[in-house]
């Protein structure tokens, strides 16, 4: 399976920011946030004793409305090794965060598990790079 390579300017230009975005968001509902690199889940989040884990990724062609055309939110399938790092795939989050930071997708764990993977051509790797397809309808679009 084809992945595309680490890009450390890809990295600088959004980490922060999608870190940043993500925990304004969880702060501001009462959950403790951790979010040190440790190459696994971005953040951390506790509250009354529940641990959360959410992976961020900004969407770099996603500038203002989300298109009707795209009916499914792709994560990366090199990300399902996450999954072995949770007991509860319901404790698992993957965000999909617009350009600008002013929204973003919120995903458990469980419903990317569940959908199919298919493999992508891009710009990164023209082959192709696997996918999941997860289905609009197992998202939650908020706004910053």
């Amino acid at each position: 399976m084809s992945t595309k390579n680490f890009s450390p300017r890809l990295y600088e230009d959004s980490d922060t920011r999608a870190k940043k975005a993500v925990s304004r968001v969880l702060r501001k509902d009462g959950w403790d946030i951790d979010s040190k690199e440790t190459m696994n889940a971005d953040i951390v989040a506790t509250k009354r004793g529940r641990t959360t884990y959410h992976e961020v990724e900004i969407k770099k062609v996603w500038t203002s409305i989300w298109p009707l055309t795209w009916d499914t939110i792709q994560i990366p399938a090199r990300k399902e090794r996450l999954f072995e790092k949770v007991d509860d795939l319901d404790d698992l989050f993957f965000w999909i965060i617009r350009e600008d930071t002013g929204a973003a997708w919120a995903i458990k764990g469980s419903a990317v598990k569940a959908s199919p993977k298919v493999e992508v051509k891009n710009r990164f790797i023209p082959n192709g790079e696997y996918f999941f397809q997860v289905p609009i309808s197992e998202a939650i679009l908020l706004n910053f």
